[in-house]
């Protein structure tokens, strides 16, 4: 594939409204369309009951296509970069929350007691817990699910993925929260299609291929001129 989206068919809430563009699952599409998508996905429907999966092979850029559709976006989207040392992801998971809510006072409050409870469980087992309270306290304020963004999923053991997976598809029943995970190995979504009753909710895999020479210089200018990259 070259600079496209592989799979994107039709995804629909609980009323049938489609959620997106319906189009067949063989259509390519040029990577603006993709950053269009993404946008839609990072701001669900408040009845939305999905969750997604995004995978490319190494260097195709689908982490920087992601970070251009957050800084459209706006607020409710907890974006989490899973460190290539594991032992840290309860600290970036935790790190992520806060800067997502910083600005939102009762919300933040509202994490910060919830981390400090339950100290024996392991920190990215609080985060995710934090963030689902947090979650129900954004639906009634917004009116709409928040996202989370697990990126580099793939640096995760297959039991913490199974865990977010079962998170996500419990959320996305109940409309609390939507979560996005995104990785560059196929292992991951076999993890996850073996995890059968969570993988009933999963909307995807939704697959970003590689960029075109030409696609790479006009993309990287792009880039560039909105402060996503730097020489």
């Amino acid at each position: 594939m070259s600079g496209i989206l592989g799979y994107l068919p039709c995804c629909r809430d609980k009323n049938n409204y489609s959620c997106l563009i319906n189009v067949s699952a063989d259509k390519l599409f040029p990577r603006p369309i993709i950053v269009n998508h993404l946008k839609a996905i990072f701001q669900p429907a408040k009845n939305q009951s999905c969750y997604y999966t995004i995978c490319g092979e190494p260097g195709t850029g689908e982490t920087i296509l992601i970070k251009l559709a957050l800084k459209e976006v706006g607020r409710g989207v907890v974006y989490v970069d899973v460190p290539p040392f594991v032992n840290d992801f309860g600290e970036a998971f935790r790190e992520a929350i806060n800067f997502a809510f910083e600005e939102d006072v009762s919300l933040n409050n509202q994490f910060r007691r919830i981390l400090s409870d339950e100290p024996d469980q392991p920190k990215w087992a609080r985060a995710l817990i934090a963030f689902q309270r947090a979650a129900k306290a954004y639906k009634v304020k917004y009116d709409r699910p928040a996202v989370v963004v697990y990126d580099n999923v793939d640096r995760l053991d297959p039991k913490t993925i199974r865990i977010l997976q079962d998170s996500a598809k419990d959320n996305a029943d109940s409309e609390t929260y939507i979560a996005v995970f995104v990785s560059c190995e196929g292992s991951v979504l076999k993890i996850m299609e073996g995890n059968s009753s969570s993988y009933s909710r999963a909307f995807g895999p939704i697959e970003i291929g590689d960029l075109t020479k030409e696609e790479s210089i006009e993309w990287r200018f792009y880039f560039f001129s909105r402060n996503l990259l730097h020489p």
